[in-house]
């Protein structure tokens, strides 16, 4: 027979399957992977693409190479300066950690540049000598590990085209975080019956068993460990980075779940990808709801986000690096150095440690790539910890974040110790963010001249905090980065530099969407 009629043969038949396939949803569905969202600028917002400045890269050779010590001052010192301080201070505004950590998934489901770059590039911290966590011997020989992160080929080539990071994750809020960021992804999460994602051996738990998917079944980070049991198969790759976050994967999972049932009771007749279409549909429209006019509100405080006018095409979704690298992690200075469990009688539940002992709540710094934590074995136990973290107060919203974070966040393979502080210092320097007094003003705000002046009402109650700030920069105040300023203008809230950052974020995560469930001209 000859080839040419075998293929004309052979696509015939795929494109009636198209045609049947698409029949059987009549509405456009939304891709996984981001594109085409904007019909006109396909790959916005797309996995892969491009974060979006807001002002221009700041390099030391303008183009990658990234400022450094002396230049600059040591990360480590920085985090001890800004960040430190008592912890147990509640929220100001009565904010849950299952508020906090609702944030968390919000920010894995926008945002993932932390992922090395290819080739690898080293930019490893420097811990000063005779640190009292990490280098108590006085060796002056201890690093933290730092890589840079992924990078657009075609940057970092001139001044005008300087290094461009990427985004690894979708830029919308669309449930990639739940579904996964790829079709491949999410076809490996559903169980193809019913519309329903796959459960393990608990109906209303996802699968968690070491499969043949090597995301799913390589080592822990922290301790190089396999487990017999692997990670829970949930949406997005940071989803088990440690137990608080995993549960709220768990809690989206149950939800698509339930809305999928529900469907099914209601229109019998409908096929598997019927069902999941509009369940998935439903998942998303909640999960945008809620962050955007729940969450975002009671995360900024007084500030609010302006009115949707309907979908703009011509907006940009895409993260900024000034958003990815300081503003959103404005989120740790909340975050508890424990989380209690309770059960459906509000009673607190005593917690295994990880020695065997017990204890009144989970501890921070020993729940990150915990595969086999001892305390969350059942769905019940996943509602202890959800009825825990939304019965108890978040950290104050201030520049203090806890020494579970600073002192003990897990580091990579068979490094079970960094600074989360320094850490994120260091990422804004490997993606050339501008320092604290040129985001202000190209935001429009004044620049600050006096160090004080950054938060006054902090520098009346601790002065020596910004004296030995301006020690750090040796007095140069146009040299303040923007994490470490913006880290202390926050009173009871991110204060004028972060929350403008990320509100033309979300307002153009919003506004750029076509299939935001605001838009009614669009299906």
């Amino acid at each position: 027979m000859d080839l040419r009629k075998q293929m004309w043969t052979v696509l015939a038949v795929l494109s009636l399957i198209v045609q049947h396939s698409q029949a059987k949803v009549p509405w456009e569905v939304q891709r996984y992977d981001g594109w085409y969202n904007n019909l006109a600028y396909h790959s916005r917002g797309a996995v892969g693409s491009r974060l979006v400045r807001l002002l221009p890269a700041r390099y030391s050779d303008g183009v990658l190479q990234p400022l450094q010590e002396p230049q600059l001052p040591n990360p480590r010192r920085v985090s001890d300066v800004t960040a430190s301080g008592p912890s147990g201070l509640p929220s100001a505004h009565n904010q849950t950690v299952l508020s906090v950590f609702f944030g968390y998934h919000v920010a894995f489901e926008i945002q993932d540049s932390r992922p090395p770059g290819c080739p690898p590039e080293f930019m490893h911290i420097r811990v000063p000598e005779g640190d009292p966590v990490f280098d108590p011997n006085r060796t002056g020989r201890v690093l933290l590990p730092f890589q840079r992160g992924p990078w657009e080929k075609h940057s970092s080539q001139s001044p005008n085209n300087p290094r461009t990071q990427v985004n690894l994750v979708t830029a919308w809020l669309d449930g990639s975080s739940i579904y996964g960021p790829s079709s491949s992804w999410s076809d490996a999460l559903r169980s193809f019956s019913g519309g329903l994602l796959a459960s393990g051996e608990q109906s209303d738990m996802p699968k968690r068993r070491g499969g043949s998917n090597l995301m799913w079944s390589a080592a822990d980070p922290s301790t190089g460990q396999y487990g017999p049991e692997g990670l829970y198969e949930l949406g997005n790759g940071w989803g088990n980075e440690n137990v608080f976050t995993m549960a709220e994967g768990i809690l989206w999972f149950r939800y698509h779940n339930y809305i999928a049932s529900q469907l099914r009771e209601k229109q019998p007749s409908w096929s598997d990808e019927d069902l999941f279409q509009s369940a998935r549909k439903t998942v998303v429209a909640t999960f945008q709801n809620i962050a955007f006019y729940e969450w975002l509100p009671g995360f900024l405080g007084e500030k609010t986000m302006s009115p949707y006018l309907g979908y703009q095409k011509f907006v940009d979704p895409g993260i900024s690096p000034e958003f990815q690298a300081a503003a959103i992690r404005f989120a740790s200075t909340m975050a508890p150095p424990g989380v209690f469990m309770r059960n459906k009688t509000c009673h607190f539940q005593k917690v295994v440690n990880i020695d065997g002992s017990t204890a009144p709540a989970i501890r921070m710094c020993n729940s990150f790539w915990n595969r086999q934590n001892p305390n969350l074995k059942s769905g019940q136990d996943i509602d202890h910890l959800i009825m825990g973290m939304a019965s108890q107060i978040a950290e104050r919203e201030d520049n203090i974040i806890v020494e579970d974070l600073r002192d003990y966040m897990y580091g990579p393979m068979r490094f079970s110790r960094s600074d989360l502080v320094a850490l994120t210092v260091q990422r804004g320097r490997d993606f050339g963010l501008p320092s604290y007094n040129q985001v202000r003003e190209g935001l429009g705000l004044a620049p600050v001249e006096r160090w004080g002046d950054i938060n006054p009402q902090l520098n009346t109650t601790n002065p020596q905090l910004f004296r030995d700030l301006a020690d750090l920069y040796h007095g140069d105040i146009s040299k303040l980065e923007l994490f470490p300023g913006g880290l202390l203008e926050c009173v009871d809230g991110p204060g004028q530099v972060f929350s403008s950052i990320i509100l033309d974020q979300f307002n153009r995560i919003r506004n750029g969407d076509r299939f935001w469930f605001e838009n009614t001209q669009n299906g």
